[in-house]
């Protein structure tokens, strides 16, 4: 009988738990999961044009971040940004961003690493990523990294360079909910850490 053969491909993974820390402020989060992987799930172009079109909601004037699990390979994870929200007010906006670690090459690249304004500059010295975007109104900017957070205490640091322009709010979404309703509020002006801890 079909109906009884488990399915090859599972519907969730095993709860994996994540410390966000600026300063004195914590929270912890857990991924957003869905059965896609990280492209197909930001799916950058479909339907409107270059910009994120995913199932997490992205927010006007603010920068979007979670970590996102394929229900399909568990415990490998990948960091989403998302600037703005398409097709808002029509202002459009610049920001940098630092990441720890090679981010130069990412899964998804809003816009593409071709582009001429764009910037994914690695430091091997510094083991650091310079990420400059500049989007127009009607689009978003952004990226899904494969991040190695597969140890406890595992960890990545990113920052903005400066204040953003048409950015005024950050925002750490959690799972597992692939559309991902509950978010932390966080400080554009620090350092964030991202920390693999134990789940309580």
């Amino acid at each position: 009988d079909p109906s009884s053969m488990p399915s090859s491909e599972p519907t969730s993974c095993p709860t994996v738990c994540f410390s966000l820390s600026q300063g004195s402020s914590s929270d912890v989060v857990v991924p957003v999961t869905a059965s896609a992987d990280s492209v197909s799930f930001y799916s950058r172009g479909n339907p409107l044009a270059s910009s994120y079109n995913g199932a997490v909601q992205n927010v006007s004037e603010t920068c979007v971040m979670f970590l996102y699990e394929d229900l399909s390979n568990c415990g490998s994870f990948s960091l989403f940004v998302v600037m703005d929200a398409p097709v808002d007010d029509g202002t459009g906006g610049e920001a940098d961003l630092i990441f720890s670690g090679d981010f130069s090459n990412p899964e998804v690249a809003d816009d593409p690493i071709t582009n001429p304004v764009d910037m994914y500059s690695y430091s091997s010295t510094l083991d650091k990523t310079k990420v400059h975007w500049e989007w127009a109104g009607p689009y978003t900017d952004g990226l899904a990294q494969s991040v190695q957070l597969d140890n406890m205490g595992d960890s990545i640091d990113v920052k903005f360079d400066g204040l953003p322009v048409g950015i005024d709010y950050w925002k750490f979404v959690t799972g597992p909910d692939r559309t991902g309703t509950s978010s932390t509020d966080l400080n554009l002006a620090a350092t964030l850490n991202i920390t693999r801890v134990t789940c309580s």
